[in-house]
């Protein structure tokens, strides 16, 4: 497998088969952050296909000593945040789509454990989607995909204090949401 770096060179040299690589390489890391920001398959899809477009149009200025990872997400964060300005800070409607993946557990879980599960995820991610872009991004790249706080800092241009900040203030917006979903839920029992 050839490093980013190369790949990106020969794309500027004028390869330009070397992109579809590159592609191919992060476009469901780059998917799956935008589907996580929007919960919309196509809007997702849509917004995968501007940050590959905008990563081609702006391949030039692309810094090789920085991670090719780090500049697609910077990118489709930009791109998330477009797509939320146009649309709201909020969603009018929430997609839930269940992914595939097959769950190992040591014992199998009972049908009411895998159910009250299922419903705290979903609880849980229709109120991720509730959040102001700037508070939704860092959550979605830090706990959903894993990116450390000083590459999330990097990607979204800003301090590493602004995005423990974010982080910290998120999760007490999430406690708040979450705690309201439940007092609704034991009442209308």
């Amino acid at each position: 497998m050839k490093p980013d770096a190369e790949l990106v060179q020969a794309v500027l040299a004028g390869d330009r088969a070397q992109f579809a690589v590159l592609v191919e390489r992060y476009q469901r890391e780059i998917f799956n952050l935008a589907y996580r920001s929007t919960h919309h398959r196509e809007d997702a899809e849509d917004i995968t296909q501007e940050t590959f477009l905008r990563a081609f149009r702006g391949l030039g200025s692309y810094d090789p000593a920085r991670p090719l990872r780090t500049w697609l997400y910077t990118i489709a964060v930009n791109v998330c945040r477009d797509w939320a300005r146009r649309r709201g800070s909020r969603p009018s409607t929430v997609e839930l789509v269940e992914s595939d993946g097959v769950r190992v557990a040591e014992a199998a879980p009972q049908p009411h454990e895998v159910a009250a599960q299922k419903e705290t995820r979903l609880a849980v991610e229709a109120a991720v989607m509730q959040l102001e872009p700037d508070y939704r991004l860092p959550v979605i790249l830090f706990y959903m995909r894993g990116v450390p706080q000083a590459e999330i800092a990097e990607i979204m241009g800003v301090p590493l204090s602004i995005v423990k900040n974010r982080l910290f203030r998120a999760r007490r917006r999430l406690r708040t949401m979450l705690e309201d979903l439940l007092e609704e839920a034991t009442v209308n029992e």
